[in-house]
C-alpha cells in the first residue's frame, strides 16, 4: 500500500455486513471457529489492519451481542436489507450522520484469513479521482474456480497505461462469451474500499 495515498484514520470506517440467513451456512456470523465466534474472528482481523474503527452492522441482535462479548463495536440495521452494501449503507448512515467519513471498508464477515495488508493496499486508492472503489483480486488458475458458483469472479480491463486493472463485471457464473478458459477471470476476495 502507498502510504501517501492512504486517508488518516479518523476518515476511514471499516463496516463488516452480518446476518444470520446465509444461503449457503445459515447462522454464519456465529459458526465456532477455535474459541471464537466467525464474526468476532474477522473483525479482530479487520482492527489488526489499523486503518481506523471497525464496525460490525449486523441484522440481529444475536450478532451484535456476540460481537460486543468478544470487544467489539456493533450495530443492529434492519433484517431485511438486500445485500451487504445496503447494510453497510445503513450502518454508515447510523454512525455517521455528520458524514465525517470519507472512505468506507466492505469486509466480508467470512474473511477469516485475510492478510491485513491486503485490507490496507485497498484502503490505498490512487490519487486519480476517476477511482471510486477498491477491491483484492488473484487470477483464476484452476477451471474448477471458473465454473463454481460459490467463487466470485471479476473480469476486468487495464486503466491507461498503469498497473490498475479496472473491473468489467462482477459474477458468480462464467460468461458465455468469454468462453471458459482459466486466466480470463479474476476471484473477488474483497474487501470493498470506496470513497463516501
Amino acid at each position: 500500500a502507498d502510504a501517501a495515498n492512504i486517508l488518516p484514520s479518523d476518515k476511514i470506517l471499516a463496516i463488516i455486513p452480518a446476518r444470520m440467513a446465509s444461503s449457503r451456512l445459515p447462522s454464519k456470523p456465529l459458526v465456532t471457529i477455535g474459541s471464537e465466534a466467525m464474526i468476532v474472528r474477522v473483525w479482530r482481523r479487520a482492527v489488526q489492519t489499523g486503518i481506523g474503527r471497525v464496525i460490525v452492522a449486523a441484522a440481529e441482535a444475536e450478532i451484535t451481542e456476540e460481537v460486543r462479548a468478544g470487544g467489539g463495536e456493533a450495530v443492529l440495521t434492519p433484517p431485511d436489507l438486500e445485500s451487504d452494501s445496503d447494510r453497510v449503507h445503513a450502518a454508515l448512515e447510523t454512525i455517521d450522520k455528520r458524514r465525517h467519513c470519507r472512505l468506507v471498508v466492505n469486509i466480508r464477515g467470512d474473511l477469516l484469513t485475510i492478510d491485513p495488508d491486503t485490507i490496507r493496499s485497498c484502503v490505498a486508492i490512487p490519487n486519480d479521482h476517476a477511482i471510486d472503489m477498491a477491491t483484492a483480486a488473484a487470477l483464476i488458475v484452476d477451471q474448477g474456480d471458473t465454473d463454481d458458483p460459490n467463487v466470485a469472479k471479476i473480469t476486468v480491463g487495464f486503466h491507461g497505461s498503469s498497473v490498475i486493472l479496472r473491473g468489467r463485471d462482477f459474477r458468480r457464473k462464467p460468461d458465455p462469451r468469454d468462453g471458459k478458459d482459466v486466466g480470463r477471470y479474476f476471484h473477488r476476495i474483497g474487501p470493498y474500499a470506496q470513497r463516501r
